[in-house]
């Protein structure tokens, strides 16, 4: 390992400071942001709730307002690094040959992404309903419950090819459609992944989550680890249907859905929401 540490590259970024550095064993990456910055969706730069929303490799783990390479003291400084599990790394005379090493251009990808989620955008607000909004806060579709945030949204994005239809014609839920898509990559069938803007995932996220709630909350329409979260959120939230659906839905979906779905609901603890008589009818 290198007693002080090396600048590899370093740049702007719509504003944003970012470095690059190697410690000698592995590079990292940091990024200032200017502490006059407006706070980003209600969360001030010193928020540690904005830094572990950030998305990058390893998650952000260096915080601070200095930094040895950048002598000016106007910019809050957040930093991840090369050197987890999996990665290349250079440590005295051991070497992990067979982990990823990272290259400049990887790196700097990652910066870039750091940065597209920190840009202040013109945020989009879509209303569900009476309780659900949905919100795109920088690049992440963000779903509010009785406007408290609840989570941002992950789902699938789904493109089948026409030959596959038939064998999708009898999945009656997103979570067996996971599993099928799972099955045909283990089986080394190349599934398509496509790029689409923040705004594109936005629509996309309301669409099912419209979908969803004009179908009265019917979990097959999301995965389940959304599906049930969201339910339980507004049935505390006051909504006395939700809560009605909720219990049905548990117990449809453990009776007649997949294995998997049925212990997330066991182990993320659903069944304990049910009464003596309601846990009867549970097979």
């Amino acid at each position: 390992m290198l007693t002080n540490p090396i600048v590899l590259e370093e740049g702007w970024k719509e504003e944003i400071k970012w470095i690059i550095i190697t410690l000698g064993s592995h590079p990292c990456a940091y990024v200032g942001i200017d502490k006059n910055h407006p706070p980003i969706y209600g969360q001030n730069v010193y928020s540690t709730e904005l830094w572990d929303n950030i998305e990058c490799h390893g998650g952000i783990t260096y915080f601070s307002e200095e930094f040895v390479f950048y002598n000016k003291k106007d910019r809050y400084w957040a930093g991840w690094d090369y050197g987890h599990i999996g990665d290349h790394q250079e440590i005295a005379e051991f070497y992990i040959k067979q982990g990823k090493k990272w290259t400049l251009k990887e790196i700097k990808e990652d910066i870039f992404g750091v940065v597209e989620q920190l840009i202040i955008r013109d945020e989009l607000v879509y209303k569900i309903n009476n309780l659900i909004t949905v919100k795109l806060q920088g690049v992440k579709s963000v779903i509010y419950v009785k406007e408290k945030r609840f989570n941002q949204c992950k789902f699938l994005l789904l493109n089948i090819p026409i030959k596959n239809i038939k064998n999708t014609e009898t999945l009656e839920s997103i979570d067996q459609v996971e599993e099928y898509l799972n099955k045909n990559e283990s089986e080394g069938i190349n599934l398509i992944r496509f790029n689409i803007s923040p705004e594109e995932q936005f629509q996309a996220h309301c669409s099912n989550l419209q979908a969803w709630s004009e179908s009265n909350y019917n979990t097959r329409l999301l995965h389940r680890n959304l599906a049930f979260p969201l339910l339980k959120a507004l049935s505390q939230a006051g909504d006395n249907f939700a809560n009605i659906r909720l219990k049905e839905e548990i117990i449809d979906r453990y009776n007649l859905g997949t294995l998997s779905v049925k212990t997330f609901l066991r182990v993320e603890g659903y069944l304990k929401l049910l009464n003596i008589d309601e846990n009867k009818l549970l097979k």
